[in-house]
């Protein structure tokens, strides 16, 4: 396993931990946001990896895209579940956020040491 997986299951388990110990709604929020902030990583990451691989002068666009795609979904998805009544019944969305927030913090650093092997890779080679 990478450094990568392993980083997003250790924090799946503490995402799960701290929603048991929550209320609910406040738990589902937390479980939501991380697994949703998790998964645009740890995908944003492996796009990242494949730049280094093929076009290394594409990387920092590839990086933008991915915070930017962060971003956007980060404020759509709080003001849904904000505002859509049906989703604010079920899915706090400040424990979406912070969630969020902590599983992108968590599991970037993992994904870009991950790609940062590819160029140490192809320097060996």
């Amino acid at each position: 396993m990478t450094r990568l997986s392993i980083a997003t299951l250790i924090g799946l388990a503490l995402a799960g931990w701290a929603a048991w110990q929550l209320e609910p709604t406040i738990g589902a929020g937390v479980l939501c946001g991380y697994l949703l902030g998790a998964a645009l990583t740890m995908v944003g990451s492996m796009r990242q990896r494949e730049a280094l691989a093929s076009h290394p002068e594409r990387s920092l666009a590839v990086f933008a895209g991915s915070f930017l795609l962060k971003l956007i979904v980060l404020v759509l998805a709080a003001v849904s579940l904000r505002y859509v009544e049906a989703l604010a019944v079920r899915i706090d969305w400040r424990g979406f956020c912070v969630a969020y927030a902590a599983a992108v913090t968590l599991v970037l650093p993992f994904g870009a040491i991950d790609a940062a092997g590819v160029l140490n890779q192809k320097e060996a080679h």
